[in-house]
Formats: C-alpha cells, sequence, structure tokens
C-alpha cells in the first residue's frame, strides 16, 4: 500500500497536482479494509476451532491415576540396567508438544506488508487469543503490530506531504 501511495505522490507533483489521485487512495483504502473483513470473516472461524491432538511422537502420555496433592502417575514401560522403573512420560520419544501457532498471528505479519490497517486489527486480535489459549505466535503477531503501525504512519505522513505539496 505504501508503494502505492508512493507512486500516487509522484504522479501527482508530475501531473501538476491535480486532486483526482485522492479518491483513487481512498477507494484503494477502502477496498483493503473491505478485503481485511473478508480475510477475518474466513480466518475467523478457523482460528477458533479445537486443535487435534498430534499423533506418534510428541503425544503426551496419559497418567493412569493421580496422587492425593494432583500429580499424575504414569504407567511403567521399562526398566533401567539399574532395575528403576521407566514411566511413559520419561520414556525415550517423550517430548512435550509445542503449542500451535496462532493463525491470526500469520496473516497479522502477512498483512503488515500489504495492508497495515489490517494487520494492526489482527494482531490485537491474535494476542487476544494467544493469551487466552496458551498457542505460540506472540512475536509474530508483535511483529505484525508493529510493522503495521510503521505503515500507517508511513502512509499518513506520505498523504500530509502531497496535501502540502499540493497547496504550494
Amino acid at each position: 500500500m505504501l508503494a502505492f501511495v508512493l507512486m500516487q505522490i509522484l504522479f501527482a507533483l508530475a501531473d501538476g497536482g491535480s486532486a483526482g489521485w485522492l479518491w483513487e487512495i481512498l477507494g484503494f483504502v477502502a477496498f483493503a479494509i473491505l478485503l481485511g473483513g473478508l480475510g477475518l470473516a474466513i480466518v475467523g472461524p478457523l482460528a477458533d476451532r479445537p486443535r487435534q491432538p498430534s499423533k506418534g511422537l510428541g503425544r503426551v502420555p496419559t497418567p493412569v491415576a493421580h496422587t492425593s496433592d494432583g500429580r499424575p502417575i504414569y504407567p511403567v514401560v521399562g526398566y533401567t540396567s539399574d532395575g528403576s522403573p521407566i514411566t511413559a512420560d520419561k520414556a525415550v520419544g517423550y517430548r512435550q508438544p509445542a503449542p500451535p501457532t496462532n493463525p491470526l498471528a500469520i496473516v497479522a505479519l502477512i498483512m503488515a506488508f500489504v495492508f497495515p490497517i489490517v494487520a494492526v486489527v489482527l494482531g490485537h486480535v491474535s494476542r487476544a487469543q494467544i493469551r487466552r489459549t496458551g498457542e505460540g505466535g506472540y512475536g509474530l503477531a508483535v511483529a505484525g503490530l508493529v510493522l503495521g503501525y510503521i505503515g500507517v504512519a508511513a502512509t499518513l505522513v506520505a498523504i500530509m506531504v502531497v496535501v502540502v505539496a499540493t497547496r504550494v
């Protein structure tokens, strides 16, 4: 979007400052907001659906019982050479599964390069979802927010420069 605005500034300055370009920019911004709303309508329901547990390596073992203070008791799956038991949570191949990445955080980062206003909205929504669900992608959401705010600020500065340049 910033490239489009800068292109319009160059055309307006080279053209003698005609005001028709302003309507083109406003139309483009309206189109960006509409497209961002459509993207949110498509991605939003996907982000709220429950996650499927991973299969194979990385599965969390199921405890067979719990102690009186609430700690889980896992089944014995083998013994070491000295005879001490190996429980399912300590077996080779067990790893703590990584939380899934929030899809809105990914979309926010992508939109920061295309439609910065949409990136700001999606970045805030994805940060709220990440805090609520414990998903990954917090850094992606913050990067989308920062780049989105920079893009919005740069667009506003470019519009102000054009307005001042055309009045001179």
